[in-house]
């Protein structure tokens, strides 16, 4: 990966819609994923922490040959948002998790290719971290993308540990 200097964006940054692109694009580096068959897929994940002013510069990295980009912190309240929506390029759906008890708060968003056969994972209940699970099928390759977002800057504790070995033993299943 190229060097680049990362640095963490807030809302006040994005005045400058070019030097908060620049930045952004620093921080949602394409991960490419070999597998059997020398499949390629270009994976990004960005903490977004809110994608209502955000949504042309989300669109712009997803179109930057991006397969699968995942968002968190979103803080969107529904699925049918106007930024939700607006960020999707054509071509592409997405799946999400908006936090039941704050809305508007935490949040994550998975958007991938159309042209990607996708299941949802049914995932036990969990209170210390956010997450979203999906079956993809990608030329006849099967994946399973699990997306966790732990809220806070408090350490993992003995409970998100539990809940992570719950959710994983599921994925596993």
């Amino acid at each position: 990966m190229a060097d680049c200097e990362v640095q963490k964006l807030t809302d006040e940054d994005v005045v400058d819609w070019r030097a908060s692109r620049r930045m952004i694009h620093a921080t949602a580096q394409k991960l490419t994923m070999k597998n059997y068959n020398d499949l390629k897929i270009g994976l990004g994940l960005l903490n977004i922490r809110s994608i209502m002013s955000k949504y042309e510069m989300v669109c712009d990295i997803i179109r930057g040959e991006l397969d699968i980009l995942v968002l968190t912190e979103t803080w969107h309240g529904s699925s049918d948002e106007f930024a939700v929506r607006c960020a999707m390029p054509p071509g592409y759906k997405f799946v999400d998790y908006v936090r039941p008890h704050d809305p508007y708060h935490g949040g994550i968003i998975i958007y991938f290719k159309k042209e990607f056969i996708y299941k949802p994972v049914e995932l036990p209940a969990v209170i210390t971290f956010e997450a979203v699970a999906f079956k993809l099928r990608v030329n006849k390759s099967d994946f399973i993308l699990l997306s966790i977002y732990k809220p806070g800057s408090v350490p993992p504790s003995p409970s998100f540990f539990s809940e992570l070995a719950n959710v994983l033993e599921v994925l596993s299943l």
